[in-house]
C-alpha cells in the first residue's frame, strides 16, 4: 500500500495501478472497497484529478468499481459521493430519477447528513426541471440537512454546484 502511494506521489500511475490491481485480485487477503476506491483515485490523479479528462473506458471502470463498493458497503459515504461524480461523466449517465432511488435507499439505511444532502440536491434538480412533487421532497431533505448540520462547523460547504447542462450533468 505504501509503495502504491509513493508511486502515485511521484507520478508513476501505471505502477500504482498495477499494485492496486494485484491487491484486488488477491481479494481474499484484503478488504476490497478501499483498494477499489484507491484505483479510482489513481485513475483520477493520472488525469490531473479532472473527470472530464478521463477516457470513457476509465470512467466506466470507475463506475464499476464504485458500484461493487456500494454493494459491499452501502453505508460508506465516500463510495456514493465518488459514484455520483463518476456516473455523470459517463457517455449516457443514468436518469436523475434512477439516482434518486439509489440515494433514497442510502438515506433510509444511514440517515447521514451527506445522504440527505445528496437527496436534497437530486430532488432540487428534478424540481428545477419542473417536477412539483420533487419540491416537497427537496424541502423535507433540506430540513433533515438543517437538523443534521446544526452543530457542524462547515455548514456552508458544498460538493455540488448547478451548471448549464441537463440531467445529472447539471451538477458540477
Amino acid at each position: 500500500r505504501c509503495q502504491a502511494r509513493l508511486n502515485v506521489l511521484y507520478g508513476k500511475h501505471e505502477n500504482a495501478l498495477q499494485i492496486w490491481d494485484n491487491l484486488l485480485i488477491k481479494e481474499r487477503c484484503a478488504y476490497a472497497p478501499p483498494i477499489r476506491r484507491q484505483i479510482v483515485w489513481t485513475l483520477l490523479a493520472r488525469r490531473e484529478r479532472d473527470w472530464d479528462k478521463m477516457r470513457p473506458k476509465e470512467v466506466e471502470r470507475c463506475v464499476e468499481l464504485l458500484e461493487n463498493n456500494i454493494k459491499d458497503d452501502p453505508s460508506d459515504e465516500r463510495n456514493i459521493r465518488l459514484w455520483i461524480q463518476a456516473i455523470r461523466h459517463q457517455g449516457t449517465p443514468p436518469t436523475v430519477e434512477t439516482v434518486v432511488e439509489r440515494v433514497a435507499y442510502w438515506t433510509s439505511n444511514t440517515d447521514t447528513l451527506e445522504a440527505n444532502y445528496y437527496l436534497y440536491v437530486l430532488h432540487m434538480l428534478l424540481a428545477i426541471n419542473g417536477s412539483t412533487v420533487a419540491v416537497d421532497q427537496a424541502t423535507r431533505s433540506l430540513e433533515r440537512c438543517r437538523e443534521k448540520s446544526r452543530y457542524s462547523r462547515d455548514r456552508t460547504w458544498s460538493y455540488e454546484w448547478l451548471g448549464n447542462k441537463s440531467g445529472l450533468k447539471q451538477l458540477v
